[in-house]
């Protein structure tokens, strides 16, 4: 039996068009340098520092930190003490106030006025006397009768004397006494008004330093946040700036990923294996495919920073 010879095979390769070939290669040379290109810092800020503002305000509420309560409060404890020491002092009235309060030298007075009452009345009864021993009845049961109530009367007059008389000490004692009680009171109502007053002229004055000092630094936050806003676009401006060259590769590329390919078919005696040109045209295509790729996701992560 004769031989026959190994059966033709059909091989298909792809190749670049002339015209297109030389971008291709560009393209390559221009990614390969891109890629070796090192990575450029930035060197801007990127965050703004409190300014003068904002500081100042930050060492006026810690100066009012380190000076502790307001001076005013102090005047507020005292007085309130001072409100309840005499709340404490106001006395009751009773014998011990009346001991105090009234004169010391209420007896000798009321001495006085009995000694004179008495002196009256033992003139009245002498006047009886001599009124009788003149109309001859001197001794008389009559005459008796009125010395007897002469001197009734007198004892009488001397008792009520020394009752309206210690009433009236007991009055004007407790007349003294209630004054001194008012005294107290007022005192202690004066106290504290005085502690309600600093208390509250404590809270205006730290109030209002705290809106000072909230207006101050909501004027210099204003302002950073401005400088802020300028430093952030810089910074995005730098990104843009970066990344440019590696957009236009990776535009460049899909332009060209565009442009259709040639085939050629060829006859071979065996199975002919990929051609020097054509694994160079697919090692270009998947090469793009991934400079591509590549590309778009790094400026994705950087645009995100």
């Amino acid at each position: 039996m004769g031989g026959g010879g190994s059966p033709a095979t059909q091989s298909t390769r792809q190749e670049l068009p002339k015209e297109v070939a030389p971008f291709y290669k560009d393209l390559m040379s221009r990614s390969s340098r891109a890629s070796r290109r090192p990575f450029q810092k930035y060197t801007g800020k990127r965050l703004t520092p409190y300014g003068p503002d904002e500081l100042r305000s930050q060492r006026g509420i810690r100066q009012l930190y380190q000076q502790g309560e307001r001076p005013e409060l102090g005047i507020a404890s005292r007085a309130l003490g001072e409100a309840g020491q005499y709340a404490r002092n106001v006395p009751m009235w009773g014998s011990d106030a009346y001991a105090q309060y009234s004169s010391p030298f209420f007896e000798d007075v009321l001495d006085v006025e009995k000694r004179r009452l008495a002196s009256d009345w033992d003139k009245e009864l002498t006047r009886t006397r001599l009124g009788g021993v003149g109309a001859g009845a001197y001794g008389g049961s009559g005459q008796m009768e009125q010395l007897a109530l002469g001197t009734q009367n007198k004892m009488q007059a001397l008792n009520e004397a020394e009752v309206m008389g210690r009433q009236r000490a007991w009055e004007q004692a407790q007349a003294g006494f209630q004054a001194d009680r008012s005294a107290l009171q007022s005192g202690a109502q004066m106290q504290q008004w005085i502690a309600q007053q600093s208390e509250s002229l404590a809270k205006t004055q730290q109030a209002q330093a705290f809106e000072r000092l909230n207006a101050l630094e909501a004027m210099g936050a204003g302002r950073r946040e401005l400088e802020q806003k300028a430093m952030d676009i810089a910074y995005n401006d730098f990104l843009e700036q970066e990344s440019y060259e590696r957009k236009m590769l990776s535009w460049y590329g899909s332009m060209l990923h565009g442009v259709p390919l040639t085939a050629d078919t060829m006859q071979v005696g065996q199975p002919a294996g990929p051609s020097t040109g054509a694994q160079i045209a697919g090692g270009i295509a998947s090469g793009l495919g991934a400079i591509g790729s590549a590309a778009g996701s790094y400026y994705g992560a950087k645009a995100k920073v």
